[in-house]
């Protein structure tokens, strides 16, 4: 008997610790925190643009070199570039440079994703520039899958 009062005690004490271990850490922002404020949805559009400039994405080939290379704008005999400027993916080298790049991308846009959901259940009440947010975001995610559209579809010609 004594045993199953002493193990509903235990059990009580337990129920309550709900909230403790509710905590985020300082590095964690939740959505709804970050999109409370407008500070915060240019922090997320900031955000945005600082992971666009990595190697991965307009920080490095797909800037200037990829899409050159692609548009015939200049020949090269180096190595793996003539594979590249081909789009020939069945070569390692080349399919390593350009794989990169859509990981990169795909996960920027999912990024433009999130601040536009976001977006979606504020209005213009709640932010003085709720349409500039809204129409960079959406901006920005019609350029990357233009991008990404122009350096890698397959070219019909007619």
């Amino acid at each position: 008997m004594m045993k199953r009062i002493l193990l509903a005690c235990i059990s009580l004490f337990f129920l309550g610790c709900g909230n403790f271990l509710d905590i985020n850490p300082e590095s964690e922002v939740v959505n709804d925190d970050m999109f409370s404020t407008a500070e915060g949805v240019e922090d997320a559009l900031y955000g945005v643009y600082m992971s666009m400039v990595k190697e991965d994405m307009y920080g490095g080939d797909m800037s200037v070199l990829i899409p050159e290379l692609l548009g015939q704008n200049f020949v090269t005999d180096d190595g793996y570039l003539i594979y590249v400027s081909r789009l020939d993916n069945e070569n390692s080298y080349a399919r390593n440079m350009t794989k990169k790049m859509w990981p990169g991308s795909y996960l920027v846009i999912s990024y433009l994703n999130n601040i536009i959901e976001n977006l979606e259940q504020k209005s213009v009440k709640d932010f003085k520039y709720y349409n500039l947010y809204r129409g960079e975001a959406l901006g920005v995610r019609a350029a990357i899958h233009f991008d990404l559209l122009r350096l890698f579809a397959v070219h019909i010609n007619l």
